[in-house]
Order: C-alpha cells, then structure tokens, then sequence
C-alpha cells in the first residue's frame, strides 16, 4: 500500500514538474512568435516603401505564419514540443533566406540567423535536441558562408539596392537585432528573478517547516547527510503529560472545538518549551513528550524539566479558568541514559529511546492529577534544588516496585 502511495505521489509530482516545464516553454514561444509578427511586419512595410514587391509579400507571409503559431499556442490542446519546433523552423526559413536568395550579405541581414543557435536553446525541448542540432548548424554553415563570400555571392533573386542606402538597411538591421536580443533576454532576467524569489521563498518555508520538526543541530546533520542519525546520551531528562478529562470533554463536543481545545493547551506549551530552551519530541494523542539536555548538553537538564513542569500546570489553570472546563495535567518525569535519533524515510521524526524514557512515561502514567511524578534519579539530578515527598512505592510495568516521589516546591536559596 505505501509502495502504491508513493508512486502516486511521484506521478503527480512529475505531473506537476512537466505542466510547469510546458507553460514555461509556452511563455518564451508566444514572445518569440509576437516579436517575429512584429519585426516582420516593420521590415515588410520597409520592403514596401523600397518596392522590393516579392520580399515584401515573402515578409507578410512569414508575419502570418508567426502570428498562427501565435495563435496555435494560445490553445493548450496543441502539443508545445511540435510547435516549437514549427516556430524555430521558421525563423530558420526567414533568416537564411534574406542573404542565400534576396539581398546581398552586405546588407547584413544575414546576420539575423546568429539568433538562431541562442533560441534553439531555449524554444526547442530537450528531448528534442536533434532539431535544435540541425537548425544551429544550417544557420551556422549559411552564416559562414555568407560572411566569407560577403562581396562575391550574389543571391539568385537579388533586388536592386542603392549603394547609398546600404548603411542604413545595415544600421537598422543591427538595431533591430539587438532590440530582439534585449527584448528576449529581459525577458529571460524577469522570469529568472521571479524563479529566485519563489526559490527563496520555498526555501525559508522548507527551512521553518524542517525546524519546526527538528532541533536545529539535528536539522543540519540532516541536511549535511544522508544516513543514520543515532546518538547516545549519557545524561538527559525525559517529560511526559497526559490532558486528564480530555476524552470525556472531546466526547461532547464538535471535531473543531475538540481540535482547538487541545491545539490553544498544546501551541501554550511549546512557547513554554521555547522560552526555556527545552526540545519538544511530539504529541501522542492528548499525551506531550519534552526532552532536556538533548541534543544539547545541559547541566540542569533535570531542573530546567521542573520548571517547565510548573509552567505546564500554570498553562492548564488559565486555561480551565478562561474556557470553563475541568482539565487536569498529570506528569512524570525520569532522567538518565538514552539513544537519541531519526527514523523514516519520507516522514521523518526525531524520537528517544530506552529505559530511561520508559520508565519515564510510567510515571505520567501511574501519576496523580495535577502532580508532578519523579524518580529518585530525578531527585538526585537536581540537587536539593526542590523539595520531594516519597510515595508509597508502586508497580512499575517491567521494574517491579519502585519508589517514586512527588514534586512539593523550590527550596529558597541560602
């Protein structure tokens, strides 16, 4: 099944990849075939006025086929890799035959075919690079050929042109070909500007959402790597709390005002956890799970967890007192060795196991209402920092009887 699932999801994505891939080939078409429509139409009027009748219509004619691949563009059901082909083609036609068959290479407009290697490369798809190979080279040969033969070649149906005359033609052939490279490649810097900003700003979404899973330090590992992450830490503390009478409030209410209830307890509870600098494992349910000194190192690892213990109760209190419910916070909380790490391949979670941790989560579980559950571990780590109260010692699931205390308040500094 979640084999099926991710080769679905990599078809759509692949879907997604080549849709946008197409408009993108579409863009830079409907630019190329507007700026040939008109180019060729201000050279037609210009063979118009110099009564050059055949190069004029030959102009039109080659306008009218930009403008239906103009048109053709415009209709998605019209497959984008022909077309570009069929539009590069014609500016293949259009360029090599101005200097093989109507006007003198001195004219220079010849010289339009060096476009066509440059926009071969960005009209013509990949996988169809044998064209952008064939019409690269007739347009190079024919430019070479020209270039060399400027003053000798004369074109089978050459028009008239006064030798007064030539400069401005060639002026004018050099401004235009540098306003359509302009054109094209502002055009390219655009949409290459906007394609960093949607970079950019995909990237601080990646970068805030893999945080918002990770530590910081574990990210990084993350991004710097690509195996196992695994650690063992020789010291830490581990919470757990459970919500007491969340259940029987979910069961008389809506979906939405049973998600909002837990999502106002639980978004409180990790600023708490941000404020103290403490590491947010995940949420199981109505259950929380916090680690201290993991990944990071700390000397009061298990006092700092106290402290946020409080804060959990003092969070649950307001809470109760501003929405008119009766939550209670049960917490346990343990301390000791433990292996830290990341499991999964596409949903990735940062988790901690071992003795310590379970043994932590049986103290939330066998813990009482609004209390705060410690071992004697725990007592120990925090130094006399906090006074404890032992309980009557009870069955732990896989330890047997053991003694655990009860958190009664700070010690006053001496």
């Amino acid at each position: 099944m979640n084999q099926e699932r991710s080769a679905s999801n990599f078809s759509y994505d692949e879907f997604i990849l080549t849709q946008k891939e197409e408009k993108n080939q579409r863009e830079v078409i409907h630019f190329l075939s507007w700026y040939g429509v008109l180019i060729s139409v201000s050279y037609g009027f210009l063979f118009l006025i110099l009564s050059f009748h055949l190069l004029m219509f030959k102009t039109f004619f080659l306008a009218f086929l930009y403008l239906g691949v103009f048109v053709l563009n415009n209709r998605s059901m019209v497959p984008v890799r022909p077309l570009s082909v069929m539009a590069m083609f014609i500016a293949l036609i259009h360029t090599s035959t101005l200097g093989l068959v109507f006007l003198p290479p001195s004219t220079g407009l010849h010289l339009w075919g060096l476009i066509i290697p440059f926009f071969c490369i960005i009209t013509i798809d990949q996988r169809d690079i044998m064209w952008s190979v064939l019409f690269s080279t007739v347009a190079g040969v024919v430019l070479v050929f020209l270039e060399w033969n400027k003053f000798s070649y004369t074109p089978p149906l050459q028009v008239e042109i006064l030798e007064e005359l030539m400069p401005f033609i060639r002026a004018f052939t050099i401004f235009t070909i540098v306003l359509f490279v302009s054109g094209i490649f502002w055009f390219y810097h655009r949409n290459l500007d906007k394609a960093r900003q949607a970079l950019q700003s995909s990237y601080e979404r990646s970068e805030s959402l893999l945080l918002n899973i990770f530590p910081t330090s574990i990210a990084n590992r993350l991004k710097q790597k690509t195996g196992i992450i695994a650690d063992d830490v020789t010291e830490a503390s581990v919470l757990f709390c459970d919500l007491v009478g969340f259940t029987n409030i979910a069961s008389q209410q809506t979906a939405l005002q049973t998600v909002q209830m837990l999502n106002g307890v639980f978004v409180a509870f990790d600023e708490a956890i941000e404020a103290r600098g403490l590491e947010k494992i995940k949420t199981i349910g109505d259950a929380y799970m916090v680690a201290s000194g993991v990944p990071r190192q700390r000397a009061d690892h298990a006092s700092a967890l106290i402290h946020l213990a409080l804060d959990f109760l003092q969070i649950v209190d307001r809470f109760n007192a501003q929405n008119s419910h009766n939550l209670s916070l049960r917490i346990g909380i343990n301390c000791g060795p433990m292996t830290a790490g990341v499991i999964g391949k596409r949903k990735f979670s940062y988790d901690l196991w071992g003795d310590t941790v379970n043994v932590a989560s049986r103290m939330e579980s066998t813990g009482i209402p609004n209390r705060i559950q410690v071992t004697q571990s725990l007592v120990d780590a925090t130094k006399g920092a906090f006074q404890f109260e032992p309980r009557e010692k009870i069955q732990i699931k896989g330890k047997g009887e053991m003694q655990t205390f009860l958190y009664v308040r700070k010690v006053a500094a001496a």
